[in-house]
C-alpha cells in the first residue's frame, strides 16, 4: 500500500530517500561535534588512575544524562569513575521559600559521605541550584570537601529535546560545565582569559565548542590530574573540613589516622590540628600540651597562639589571654583572619559583646564575614549605637539613677 505520507512523483521521491541516506551517514558526525578532539583535556594516560571520581544522582535524574557525564569525565579527562546509587539530599540544603538546593549546606552534607577510596565526590541533580551569593547554578565546588555538585535544571529541555543535534550541544555543554567544577576541585580559580573554559558561567550560551581551557589552566590542571595522590594530606585536609563543620570527633580520628610529619613546620601544624580538636572536644589539658608542642617548634605559629588564647581564657587568666591573642594577631597577615577569630574569641571566651562588636566591625571593612557573628551581634548594629571595649568602659563613670521617693 502507498504510504500517503510521501510524494508521488518518482523524482521526488528518489530525493527524499538521498537525504534520509544522507542523514543517516552524517548522524555520528551530529552526535559527536567538534569538541570530540579534547583540545581543553590531558592525555587520558596522563591521569593518576588513582584519582577516581564518585557520581550520586540526586532527585529526578535521567539515567542517560548521568551515564553521558560519567563517559565523558573518563573521554576528557582520563579519569576514572564510579556511578553510586542515588541518594536524598538533607533537608538543610532545600530553601524553605524556593525549593531549590542551597548549594553549600548540600556540599557539607556530602563531605561526610566521600567514599573512602574516591578522589572527589560530584552530585548530579535535575533540580535548581542556589547559593548564598547567586541565585542560579550550573555548579559549585569545594576543594577543601572535595566535593561538587552540577545541576542540569538548565539543560533539561534540550537534553529531552527530538532533535539528535539540539541533544549533542546540550550534553556537550554539560560535560564542559563538569570539567570546570573538577578543575575548580584541583584549587584551580577563575580565570580571566577570553573564551576560557575556567571563566565564570553565567549562561550556557557561554559554552560553545570553542569554550576550551586557556593554555594556561589546561596545564594546571594537566599537572594536578598527574600527581599522585598524597592520602596523608588529603586526610588532614579533611579533617580540617570536618573541624570547621563543628564534627571535631571525627576530625580527630582523621588526625591520628595519619602519621605525624617530621619536618617542622609541617609536624608545628599537625600539632596545632590536635590541639584545636581537643579543646573542641573539651579535653583542654590535653589540647593545651599539643599547643605547647606546637609553638615549641614553631614559635610564630599563628593559629596555635589563638587556640593557647582560648586555653588561657578558660583559665580564667584573661589578661594573658589577650596578651597571647595580640600576638597572633600581630603575625597574622589576613585581616578577615585574626579580625574573625578576635570578634569570636571576645564574644564566646571573654563575654565581652563590646570589643567583639568592633572586630566584626573591622572585619566587614576588610571585605569578610561570619554568618555567626551576623546573628549574635545582630542587637548591637543600629549605625548610631556608641559601643565602647571592656578596657575603655572601666574609664566611663555614670551617676547612679535616683529612686522614686514613695509616699507612706
Amino acid at each position: 500500500m502507498r504510504d500517503p505520507g510521501l510524494p508521488n512523483h518518482p523524482g521526488l521521491r528518489l530525493t527524499l530517500a538521498l537525504a534520509i541516506l544522507l542523514a543517516c551517514t552524517l548522524a555520528p558526525s551530529i552526535q559527536r561535534p567538534q569538541t570530540a578532539s579534547r583540545p581543553d583535556a590531558p592525555a587520558p594516560s596522563d591521569a593518576d588512575p588513582g584519582r577516581l571520581v564518585a557520581l550520586v544522582p540526586m532527585g529526578r535524574l535521567r539515567e542517560p544524562d548521568l551515564h553521558f557525564i560519567a563517559d565523558g569525565l573518563r573521554d576528557r579527562l582520563g579519569l576514572p569513575v564510579a556511578l553510586l546509587s542515588p541518594r536524598l539530599a538533607t533537608p538543610d540544603a532545600i530553601h524553605p521559600a524556593t525549593a531549590r538546593y542551597q548549594a553549600e549546606p548540600l556540599l557539607d552534607d556530602l563531605s561526610l559521605h566521600l567514599p573512602p577510596d574516591a578522589w572527589i565526590l560530584i552530585a548530579v541533580t535535575d533540580d535548581d541550584l542556589t547559593s548564598a551569593d547567586e541565585d542560579t547554578l550550573y555548579g559549585f565546588a569545594d576543594s577543601n570537601a572535595r566535593t561538587a555538585v552540577l545541576s542540569t535544571a538548565r539543560f533539561r529541555d534540550d537534553l529531552q529535546h527530538p532533535l539528535v543535534a539540539r541533544r549533542a550541544r546540550a550534553r556537550d555543554q554539560l560535560i564542559r560545565a563538569a570539567v570546570h567544577e573538577v578543575a575548580h576541585l584541583t584549587e584551580q580559580d577563575h580565570c580571566d582569559a577570553r573564551g576560557c573554559l575556567m571563566g565564570e558561567i553565567a549562561h550556557r550560551a557561554q559554552i560553545t565548542p570553542r569554550t576550551t581551557l586557556c593554555p594556561r589552566c589546561a596545564t594546571r590542571l594537566a599537572l594536578a590530574l598527574r600527581e599522585p595522590r598524597d592520602l596523608d594530606a588529603e586526610r588532614l585536609q579533611r579533617g580540617d573540613h570536618l573541624l570547621a563543620l563543628g564534627l571535631p570527633h571525627l576530625a580527630l580520628r582523621l588526625y591520628h589516622q595519619t602519621p605525624p610529619p617530621q619536618p617542622t613546620p609541617e609536624r608545628a601544624r599537625y600539632e596545632n590540628r590536635l590541639g584545636a580538636a581537643l579543646l573542641s572536644l573539651e579535653r583542654v589539658a590535653e589540647g593545651e600540651a599539643h599547643l605547647r608542642r606546637a609553638l615549641e617548634l614553631q614559635p610564630d605559629l599563628h593559629p596555635a597562639l589563638y587556640n593557647l588564647a582560648l586555653v588561657l581564657a578558660y583559665a580564667g587568666e584573661d589578661e594573658a589571654a589577650v596578651q597571647t591573642l595580640q600576638r597572633g594577631m600581630d603575625l597574622d597577615a589576613d585581616p578577615q583572619s585574626r579580625h574573625a577569630f578576635a570578634a569570636r574569641f571576645y564574644l564566646d571566651a571573654l563575654q565581652d559583646p563590646g570589643s567583639a562588636l568592633l572586630h566584626h566591625r573591622r572585619l566587614l571593612d576588610a571585605g569578610g564575614r561570619d554568618p555567626y557573628l551576623d546573628r549574635a551581634l545582630r542587637h548591637l548594629q543600629e549605625p548610631d549605637l556608641l559601643i565602647f571595649a571592656a578596657e575603655e568602659a572601666t574609664h566611663i563613670t555614670a551617676p547612679r539613677p535616683r529612686r522614686p521617693h514613695k509616699r507612706r
